[in-house]
Parts: structure tokens; sequence; C-alpha cells
């Protein structure tokens, strides 16, 4: 099973997928790319590592949790007016030979919580203008995946998470 946490910076990805990890007991995948890398040795990273987590599942059935992916990537490269087609990570999905054991588990958070979050902890890849932006580039891809797709809520507790968590704990058990 291959799970991959998605939403916009700060909306608590890390934090579900810490929650996520503890009840499945499957490993997290942080993509942390090596320092001074440019724009284009950025992407190139990101899609490497996307391509190869996908095919490593393909192969040995590996199960983990991967904390921000090739989605964000494409999102977060769109942020100005020319929207870059979807057609790589299209090509990336129809790579994985088991769609159905993919999911997305989408952290979404309401604007005036993501607006504090901002304003205690500056991002340095998103501001509060850009979050309109971000949030309908996810919807686009969102609306178009062949992943199983859960909506996480980024402000709710460990315990009112509970629903979600077992939805997806569900989807796993029963791959």
């Amino acid at each position: 099973m291959l799970i991959y946490i998605e939403g916009l910076d700060k909306s608590g990805k890390s934090t579900f997928a810490k929650q996520l990890s503890v009840q499945l007991q499957v490993p997290i995948y942080r993509k942390m790319p090596p320092a001074n890398l440019d724009l284009f040795e950025h992407h190139s990273y990101f899609k490497g590592v996307g391509f190869a987590l996908m095919e490593i599942h393909n192969l040995l059935g590996l199960s983990v949790i991967v904390d921000r992916s090739f989605i964000s990537d494409w999102v977060y490269t769109n942020r100005n007016d020319d929207i870059r087609p979807l057609d790589i990570w299209k090509e990336w999905e129809g790579r994985h030979e088991k769609p159905h054991s993919v999911v997305i588990a989408y952290v979404e958070v309401p604007l005036a919580a993501l607006e504090i979050r901002l304003s205690s902890a500056p991002d340095p890849y998103m501001s509060l203008r850009d979050a309109s932006r971000f949030l309908a580039l996810y919807e686009n891809y969102l609306g178009q995946t062949r992943f199983r797709l859960v909506r996480v809520s980024g402000i709710a507790s460990t315990e009112e998470r509970s629903s979600e968590l077992n939805t997806i704990e569900h989807m796993v058990r029963t791959f």
C-alpha cells in the first residue's frame, strides 16, 4: 500500500502522517532534497523519487506513507498563471500496476486556521495569498486522479481523526 499525504504547507500533513504511521505500523518517507538545487534539479529529484517509490511498490509490494509527493511538486510549481499540464502525473499514475493499492490522504485546513499557522511560523514556499491558487490546483488534480482519496481534517485532534485513520486502515487491511 502506498499512502500519499498531500495538502498545503502548514495543513497538518506531517502530524497526520505520524499518527497514521503509529496506527498502521508503516514507515514514513519524507522528501528531503539535497540543499542548493536549482528549480530544474529540484523537480528532477522529486520526479525520480516519485517514480522510484512507485516501482519499488510494484516490484516488492512495499508499504510506505509518503509525506508529500509528485502532486505537491506539480501544485507548487504552478504558482504562476501558466499551468503546466498534468501529463507527467497521469503517466506516473498509469505506471502504478495496482492503482487500488494507492491512497491519497488530502489534509484540508480552513483558511482562518492557515492564516494563524502562517503568521506564527512563516513558510518559505507559500504565503496566505498563494493558498487559494494552490487549493484550486489540488482540487484540479484530485478531481482527475484514479487513486482512492480520503479527505482529512487538518485541525482535528487525534481523537477526532479516528474515523479518517480507521478508513485508511480499513483500506490497507482489505488491500
